[in-house]
């Protein structure tokens, strides 16, 4: 089922690469926990010297604990935040009742494949009720309405692939990053630092759950479509719920980090909007789609016409300047036919060159009558030299020979600006999807 494999292993190479990272730089960071650690404790001891408080030994043991339990963290940051984010996966899976596993969302190319697999009902149901042409002409409204939510269905898994492939990349490389701040945590004049890489941890927990729980809702809900649609009584409104059902999960697999950003912040953040901009998205990126098949289509008729067009001039030319050549030559039969075609051939030349010297002198005529008018135009003359048209006509014959009809570089200006209008409302509504969260972290502020 999987044939996504590509994607699964350039994921598995990254995270390979990020996590021998953590090797790399423990040293350097080890190092710089130590200090922090010398610096609090020693501020500590002196403000415990110098200060009025009487139990030294209860704040020994707080300080104790406190850095003993940080040290535990820093020292299996990775192990640490790699079980967080599966326990928040597996959570997710469990809760859908989908067939994955944590493992397998490792994999964003197994849930694009998880797409097609769903989408599979949808699609044989179609053959079911539409057998030959006729069946699908008398059931054309809901073949139309069927294959459209197959095709919803398939992008937004593919939508949740992605997410899914971005997230896990953000999650690997905060991690890294963050485990460089994890011991500013160790002195409680830079604990906010330490603050924000947990959070990340816990919010990209909270996030890859949604998302399992999505992908879980999605795969399961469209695959029980076998049996609940029957193809004997097939109704437009069992087609447009199918329809709906996609739309929703569409929406779903857009809008998830929203819902995980308001779950961290504590406050909703889908309303109507969200589904208005899903079917603005969905109906943008179809006519853009539509319009770009469009082009493609005309472009190859285009081509094909013209190949046709062009064989038959020649066919055509070939023929006339056979013809011409056997009125020169006043031979004729099928050994006389290449002569006839190349006598007839040269005067052909011969006549274009004609037409060409013609057209040469015409146009130093024109030039010439154009220095006149100008002269006479210089002199106060009103009325043209003899033998040209009068000024005002050739405007306004231009005019009307300009508008008799599109040219064609409007017609393709007309075909990119709604390719370009679909693709901006596709990508619009991507974007209003990645709703950031307010800034959430645990509170490590030691109070001694």
């Amino acid at each position: 089922m999987n044939d996504f494999s590509a994607i699964d292993g350039f994921l598995t190479t990254f995270i390979t690469y990020i996590d021998s990272g953590f090797g790399l730089i423990s040293g350097d960071v080890t190092s710089l926990a130590a200090i922090l650690i010398v610096i609090d404790v020693t501020l500590a001891a002196l403000f415990w010297a110098w200060g009025a408080q009487n139990d030294i030994l209860q704040s020994l043991v707080k300080k104790t604990l406190y850095v003993g339990a940080f040290a535990f963290i820093f020292g299996n940051f990775a192990l640490l935040s790699t079980i967080v984010f599966d326990s928040f996966a597996t959570l997710g899976l469990q809760a859908s009742a989908a067939g994955f596993s944590p493992a397998d969302l490792l994999k964003p190319g197994l849930v694009a494949a998880e797409g097609l697999a769903a989408s599979q009902p949808i699609f044989d149901h179609i053959g079911t009720i539409a057998p030959g042409p006729i069946e699908f002409f008398a059931n054309l409204a809901e073949v139309i309405l069927l294959c459209l939510g197959g095709i919803i269905v398939i992008a937004a898994f593919f939508v949740l692939s992605i997410q899914l492939f971005v997230l896990i990349v953000e999650f690997k490389i905060t991690t890294l990053a963050g485990f460089v701040l994890v011991p500013f945590a160790f002195w409680k004049q830079t604990t906010f630092l330490a603050e924000r890489v947990l959070g990340n941890v816990i919010s990209s927990g909270i996030k890859v759950l949604v998302i399992a729980v999505v992908i879980g809702i999605g795969s399961t809900m469209f695959a029980t479509l076998r049996t609940a649609l029957s193809p004997d009584d097939m109704t437009i409104e069992q087609a447009f719920a199918v329809v709906l059902g996609a739309l929703t999960l569409m929406g779903l697999a857009i809008f998830c980090p929203r819902i995980a950003a308001g779950l961290v912040s504590g406050a909703p953040q889908l309303s109507a909007g969200a589904a208005a901009g899903t079917m603005l998205g969905v109906g943008g990126a179809g006519a853009g789609a539509f319009t770009a098949g469009r082009a493609a289509a005309g472009a190859a008729v285009g081509a094909t016409r013209a190949a046709a067009n062009g064989s038959a001039s020649a066919a055509g030319g070939l023929r006339a300047a056979t013809a011409l050549g056997a009125m020169r030559t006043g031979l004729s039969g099928p050994i006389a036919a290449p002569l006839n075609a190349a006598v007839g051939l040269g005067a052909s030349a011969a006549g274009g060159l004609g037409q060409a010297a013609g057209r040469v002198a015409g146009h130093f005529r024109a030039r010439g009558t154009a220095g006149q008018r100008a002269v006479a135009g210089a002199a106060g003359a009103i009325t043209p030299p003899p033998g040209t048209a009068p000024a005002s006509a050739s405007p306004f014959s231009t005019a009307s020979s300009a508008t008799s009809g599109q040219p064609a570089w409007a017609n393709r200006f007309k075909r990119t600006q709604s390719i370009r209008e679909g693709v901006l409302v596709a990508a619009h509504t991507l974007n209003a999807g990645d709703g950031g969260g307010a800034s959430e972290g645990p509170n490590l502020k030691q109070r001694d």
